[in-house]
């Protein structure tokens, strides 16, 4: 098959970082050590006409941390067309980098039912981030078809029980994974509040011992 000019172009732009490359497929394993190479294949998801080859690109850059690639992944994912493979891979690449700094955006995106099940992943990973706005955002999306199952499962890792009872709405739901996630949450909720009654009764124990250690120390002192 005859390599694509922009493919060429790529592959010597890459090699010339001192990194060998002989197909772009191999840029699907980088990792955090390639943060070098972000900038270079930011530059072609938008030189390639050809939908598969800027999928591929996006997908490489679903790593942790490559935060330099976020502006230009939100562009397309705004310019995507929904029902498409292509828009749901850049959500899930933008869920991956995790960037603190494009939370407003995600929140939005994950908002706007006019990007469809494309949100899917970025709901998925809300839960990541510290801000106040998360737990009432997912759980307005627990009444949205699209990512209801997505906000449920990131709600379950804020670990707040006051959620319990969002989960307990999905436990007789006919789609068999979102009904674990609730199954799940409920279970981590149990967990946590049962760690929380252990804790409070063994405060409670230490604080018994302390007393009876003080009422010895009274006593004897009186019949000393």
């Amino acid at each position: 098959m005859k390599m694509l000019p922009e493919e060429k172009n790529l592959l010597e732009e890459i090699r010339a970082t001192g990194v060998e490359i002989d197909d772009i497929e191999e840029l699907m394993h980088m990792d955090q050590n390639d943060k070098d190479l972000v900038p270079i294949v930011v530059k072609y998801i938008q030189r390639f006409k050809e939908t598969n080859y800027r999928e591929l690109l996006v997908r490489a850059l679903g790593v942790k941390g490559f935060t330099e690639a976020s502006d230009v992944l939100l562009d397309e994912f705004y310019k995507a067309e929904n029902g498409k493979s292509y828009k749901w891979a850049i959500g899930n690449s933008i869920s991956i980098i995790e960037d603190p700094n494009i939370v407003s955006e995600m929140i939005e995106i994950s908002l706007n039912k006019e990007h469809g099940a494309a949100r899917g992943m970025i709901v998925h990973e809300l839960w990541r981030f510290k801000d106040e706005r998360i737990k009432d955002v997912l759980i307005s999306l627990l009444d949205d078809e699209d990512v209801d199952g997505y906000a449920l499962h990131s709600l379950k890792f804020l670990k707040d029980e006051s959620t319990r009872k969002y989960a307990e709405r999905f436990l007789d739901c006919d789609i068999k994974w979102i009904r674990k996630e609730a199954e799940s949450m409920i279970k981590k909720l149990d967990k946590l509040k049962l760690k929380e009654e252990e804790k409070e009764k063994a405060k409670k124990a230490r604080e018994l011992e302390r007393e009876k250690a003080r009422r010895t120390k009274w006593i004897s002192e009186i019949a000393g």
